[in-house]
């Protein structure tokens, strides 16, 4: 979502029209403010996903997603095992990754995968 960038607005002229019944300079630039205090703050929302990942998902010990690619390991996401315990997997202990294209590199078997993204 994009803010918005027009310059603030100068009155050209002044009525004696009552406040209530116009739109001032000064309106537009609280509007414009207010929004882009509200894009603001919608940026940095995240929203958790969660998905299983079987080992029919891998293409021999590498599984890729394009939700990952910029990511961090154990910052916007989590590899966890998918059965008996759903042990967590650290980052270089456990599995390597690859934020340039995605890739989680570890043994083809399942896996939960938690990871954030923006809301916008």
């Amino acid at each position: 979502m994009n803010k918005i960038t027009f310059t603030d607005k100068e009155d050209r002229r002044t009525t004696n029209v009552p406040a209530i019944n116009k739109i001032t300079a000064a309106d537009m630039n609280e509007i414009k403010s207010v929004v882009n205090a509200i894009v603001d703050k919608l940026t940095v929302v995240k929203i958790s996903q969660s998905l299983v990942i079987t080992s029919s998902d891998f293409e021999g010990n590498a599984y890729t997603n394009t939700e990952l690619i910029g990511k961090s390991p154990q910052i916007d996401f989590n590899l966890t095992t998918n059965s008996g315990s759903g042990t967590l997997l650290k980052y270089n202990d456990g599995y390597t990754f690859n934020a340039q294209t995605g890739t989680i590199t570890t043994e083809a078997e399942n896996y939960r995968l938690d990871y954030y993204k923006n809301l916008i």
